[in-house]
């Protein structure tokens, strides 16, 4: 895994989320009291902590989104990617 510094981690601002990208690769790093974020095309809830779709009478059959390890360090936002 190779750790990214995306900035201060108060520049996401709590109930949104923000994208970067890495590599061509684009992430989103949201910053919520939940545990779930919504999809705005489809509406299918997942949970940010593995990615999983938790709206089963909406999602496909084993919908999930990649997550990514991530920690505050300094006040710095560090993202982890394979």
């Amino acid at each position: 895994m190779t750790e990214h510094n995306l900035g201060k981690w108060h520049h996401v601002f709590d109930g949104h989320d923000k994208t970067f990208t890495i590599n061509d690769k684009k992430v989103a790093v949201f910053n919520i009291e939940g545990k779930l974020v919504t999809c705005p095309n489809h509406d299918w809830q997942f949970d940010v902590t593995n990615g999983e779709c938790v709206s089963l009478d909406l999602c496909d059959d084993g919908s999930y989104v990649e997550t990514y390890p991530v920690k505050i360090e300094n006040d710095e936002i560090i993202l982890s990617l394979p």
